[in-house]
């Protein structure tokens, strides 16, 4: 064997581990081990992952099954070499298995694993049958899809049919949580769904209908909303505060909000441009729902562009901006370049091809007509120019409402009507609150992944660049009809180029 062979051997077996360890933190993350368990592994491969499973938990048993033999001498061998026992695990056992039947007595495993699997069998249906029979009632699937980045080979199903296929067998997906690349986009892939080209590996915990898993849910979805919040800003009209009130809070919160949108979100902007290639200094750029212009001005001073022109609904008031700016010490003397104009619903007021770079940041939520808004950002930019689009959150995540500061749970726009709870948001807050009145005011188009997509592809605008925003979270009974993808994606940036 050639020393390349070894180094290429050596970095697999630690991807294993790796995956391993994986699965571990991911049961840890709900108080779950392998520990004293009966287990199975279906398509256990070469073996290794569950090799590492049983040294590190020490399950009761440990069964791998796969169509292909499993080459225990491999295991033997990494062992001595590692050092890392003396003998296999008695627990650690091997099975072939037919693709559509696993040799296993019903309701024999506490936990079944399957790891890069279910996406890529054509049997998926008959396959998650054959788990729902080999689970015990009280039972838990842990599933790791593969990463579904672009470049990688197309799998024979996606999360979405994955989910179907395990709810035709009874089982239901109560957790999720995924990786998010960051994709460069080839055109052979416009027309993939974005989940099946932007969310790296993806691990489920599933369970069977009827069980539920004891945790404290509501502080699992407090944490993720808490963290989802603090990674990903919350759309900039909806904790604006008044100022002048008096209030050391109020001052407070909008030192917060203008530090989180001139330092933090305009930098987002500048370097996602610059990592696909796109500078935006001395360009013409303009920003679709500026706001209140604090991004823009951050722009500018981070950025450099020649002009920026902010559009928006209502005018953004230069004066107010200024002054803000001034508190925050960042001067509040007016910047040339900079400019505000107001728009409409679906038009932006300015000639065909004025920009180089078009921005909108947390704002094609709340676009009525994304088609049409889409090609006047076609229009509006020149033959090549980029398109870079933040949107958070996607309605059916879980705080698509806009409410996370009254429901931190979660999905409770799914589950009351929307009046009921803008009711409850003006209960809850003091009087004249301009964060209630925004979120009671505010129009929310419910847009998808999905809608979004076909609205940029109609317009003919390209998707160059991807990154999905995504908080593990565990899945209320109640939205079990709604496809997981939805559900996952919370938020999105891409870079879109004009294509004619």
């Amino acid at each position: 064997m050639g020393a390349g062979a070894g180094v290429d051997e050596s970095a697999a077996e630690d991807a294993e581990l790796a995956e391993a360890n994986q699965i571990i933190a991911f049961l840890a993350g709900d108080g779950l081990s392998l520990s004293g368990k009966r287990v199975a592994d279906i398509g256990c491969g070469d073996g290794m992952i569950d090799l590492h499973l049983a040294l590190a938990t020490h399950p009761d048993q440990l069964v791998g099954y796969d169509v292909r033999p499993t080459r225990t001498l491999h295991l033997y061998e990494h062992i001595r070499l590692r050092r890392a026992a003396s003998e296999l695990p008695k627990a650690l056992r091997f099975v072939t298995s037919t693709a559509t039947h696993i040799p296993a007595r019903s309701a024999s495993f506490d936990v079944v694993i399957a790891v890069a699997t279910l996406e890529f069998i054509d049997s998926g249906p008959a396959v998650c049958r054959e788990i729902a029979r080999i689970l015990k009632p009280n039972g838990l699937l842990v599933v790791r899809l593969s990463p579904y980045v672009a470049s990688a080979p197309y799998p024979r199903t996606n999360l979405d049919a994955v989910q179907r296929n395990l709810a035709s067998a009874g089982l239901r997906i109560a957790k999720v949580d995924a990786e998010t690349p960051l994709i460069n986009v080839d055109a052979e892939h416009q027309y993939r769904p974005l989940s099946t080209i932007g969310l790296g590996r993806v691990s489920l915990l599933v369970a069977p209908s009827t069980r539920v898993i004891y945790r404290p849910v509501s502080r699992v979805i407090r944490g993720a909303a808490r963290r989802a919040r603090d990674r990903y800003w919350r759309p900039r009209k909806l904790r604006q505060r008044t100022v002048g009130t008096g209030a050391q809070s109020d001052f407070r919160e909008e030192g917060r909000w203008f530090t989180e949108h001139y330092r933090e979100a305009a930098t987002t902007v500048i370097d996602f441009l610059r990592a696909g290639g796109v500078v935006v200094q001395g360009t013409r750029v303009a920003d679709v729902g500026c706001g209140d212009g604090i991004i823009d001005l951050g722009i500018l001073d981070g950025g450099r562009p020649a002009e920026l022109w902010g559009y928006d609904l209502r005018l953004t008031d230069v004066s107010v901006l200024l002054e803000r700016a001034e508190r925050a010490g960042v001067g509040g003397h007016v910047r040339t370049g900079l400019h505000f104009a107001e728009s409409s619903p679906t038009s932006i007021p300015t000639p065909d091809g004025s920009f180089d770079v078009v921005v909108s940041w947390s704002a094609f939520e709340h676009v009525e007509h994304p088609v049409t808004m889409a090609r006047e950002v076609y229009r509006v930019l020149r033959p090549g120019g980029v398109f870079m689009l933040q949107l958070w959150p996607f309605y059916l995540s879980p705080h698509g409402a806009h409410m996370v500061d009254w429901f931190p749970e979660g999905f409770a726009h799914l589950n009351r009507p929307l009046d009921e709870l803008r009711a409850e948001v003006i209960r809850r807050s003091p009087p004249n609150d301009p964060t209630a009145e925004s979120v009671v005011t505010a129009y929310l188009s419910k847009i998808t992944p999905s809608d979004l997509q076909r609205s940029l592809l109609a317009s003919g605008l390209v998707i160059t660049q991807l990154q999905l925003m995504v908080s593990g979270l565990h899945i209320p009974r109640e939205v079990d009809n709604c496809r997981i993808s939805d559900l996952l994606i919370g938020g999105v940036k891409l870079l879109a180029v004009r294509s004619g």
